[in-house]
């Protein structure tokens, strides 16, 4: 009765700010002055007579719904991952000019038909896996289909619905798991879901803070639809892949101790800093006793800031008991790994030696390499001689007497050559040359002679 309650009354709250959201929608580049009355009316008719316009009109409104929950925009709720439909949400896109927008519950509806969203309860029910969901919903379409329009209409989702919206989920996952692979040490991939949330809610995006349902919704769907996470079967250690793992590996007896002690050190440490904050509070009551001279209520604040004190200590040294045991499983882990792996290396090396069949059989090998290299370099020598008996005496004297015939020819010619050369430079030096002018029509001793024209 009480949530009821609450709800109307942020109902009321979401009316007095109706439209807070239009002027975010008006910057949306699908929300022109031309489609609004075709947006903000009931399109439902659109998907017999124009189809394309109906998905036009469909995909613009949950474009617009998502990200605006992404944003943070819908004010009344923490949550990414969910859209929660109910009369605040058309509401908030009232307009003065068109009134409340008609088609969410049709976007909505032909979401769900998709399975791009699910309904939150379903989500978490459904046992064959979450895409399984959009199957049973299109089936139950079809049904309606076969049925006809009235049977629709009397089970039409009603408009108080959560939905999970898959693809902010997908996002979030993507971004939590490549949070999750810089972890290196064996306890920082075992958590409870309290420390999970502690953890990771607010580093997973640098610029929104998951709620603790967006967390538990991807933890969930981590689990059943991925292989790098999983959770026991109360739901109270979720372990998370190791980097080094193909897949997450099973929980352990050891899993259990490490979350129980990292419980354990949590708890510890949100008292320490309670006993460090109540010690602080202490000081300042026995400065006001002091400066009131009232000692009796100074002393008796001094005694609990002392009992305080020793109590912080004890705590302090049992938190770091607790730690120094999570670093020795960390390190043994981290020595089993290393210990893994050489055993691995070992038994690789033990295949190899056995498929070298021994030191004899390498020697062997060796032996006969050498011999077969002996043999190729005898084949080479033996390509690379010639038979020179089989070369005519007489080609050779005939190739020397045209060898020698060449270079006499070359001998009188260059002489000749020599001589045209200096024949030319003769010629050139008797001429006598002069200065062209800038007319190529008159030279330097007809410009001489050309008497100068009266201005």
């Amino acid at each position: 009765m009480s949530d009821s309650l609450h709800q109307k009354k942020a109902c009321q709250e979401v009316y007095k700010k109706a439209g807070f959201l239009l002027e975010f929608l008006l910057e949306r580049t699908e929300f022109t002055s031309s489609r609004l009355p075709s947006l903000y009316s009931d399109f439902f008719p659109l998907k017999n007579s124009n189809f394309e316009g109906y998905q036009a009109n469909i995909s613009a409104w949950r474009s617009a719904l998502e990200d605006a929950i992404w944003a943070g925009k819908i004010e009344w709720t923490s949550d990414y991952l969910v859209i929660h439909c109910d009369d605040r949400l058309p509401a908030s896109f009232y307009s003065p000019k068109y009134g409340v927008p008609l088609g969410i519950r049709e976007t909505m509806e032909y979401s769900l038909e998709k399975g791009e969203w699910i309904p939150l309860d379903d989500f978490f029910r459904q046992k064959n896996g979450i895409y399984f969901y959009a199957l049973s919903y299109m089936s139950n379409f079809v049904a309606w289909s076969l049925g006809g329009v009235s049977k629709y209409i009397l089970k039409k989702t009603e408009l108080d619905t959560s939905c999970v919206i898959l693809e902010h989920v997908k996002r979030a996952e993507n971004a939590f798991l490549t949070l999750a692979q810089d972890k290196i040490m064996y306890s920082e991939h075992i958590y409870s879901f309290d420390e999970l949330v502690r953890c990771f809610s607010s580093k997973i995006f640098s610029s929104r803070v998951l709620s603790e349902l967006d967390m538990k919704i991807m933890i969930y769907h981590l689990s059943r639809n991925k292989k790098d996470l999983i959770i026991n079967e109360d739901g109270q250690i979720i372990k998370l892949r190791r980097k080094s793992d193909a897949v997450v590996l099973n929980i352990t007896k050891i899993d259990y101790l490490v979350s129980n002690l990292k419980t354990v050190f949590y708890r510890l440490q949100r008292l320490t800093e309670t006993l460090a904050q109540n010690i602080i509070h202490l000081d300042e009551l026995i400065r006001t006793a002091i400066q009131s001279k009232n000692k009796t209520l100074a002393l008796f604040q001094l005694r609990s800031k002392k009992a305080l004190e020793s109590t912080l200590n004890k705590r302090l040294q049992s938190l770091e008991q607790v730690k120094e045991i999570l670093s020795k499983i960390d390190e043994a882990v981290v020595h089993l790994d290393i210990v893994n792996s050489m055993k691995a290396g070992v038994e690789v090396l033990e295949k190899l030696v056995k498929e070298i069949a021994g030191i004899e059989n390498v020697q062997d090998i060796m032996e006969k390499f050498k011999e077969l290299s002996y043999e190729v370099d005898g084949i080479g020598d033996t390509l690379g001689t010639a038979d020179l008996k089989n070369i005519s005496d007489i080609e050779i004297e005939q190739e020397f007497e045209e060898l020698c015939n060449n270079l006499k020819n070359e001998v009188i010619e260059k002489p000749k050559e020599d001589a045209e050369i200096d024949v030319i430079n003769n010629m050139f030096a008797d001429m006598n040359l002069k200065v062209p002018s800038s007319n190529p029509h008159i030279t330097n001793e007809r410009l001489e002679e050309t008497p100068l024209s009266e201005s």
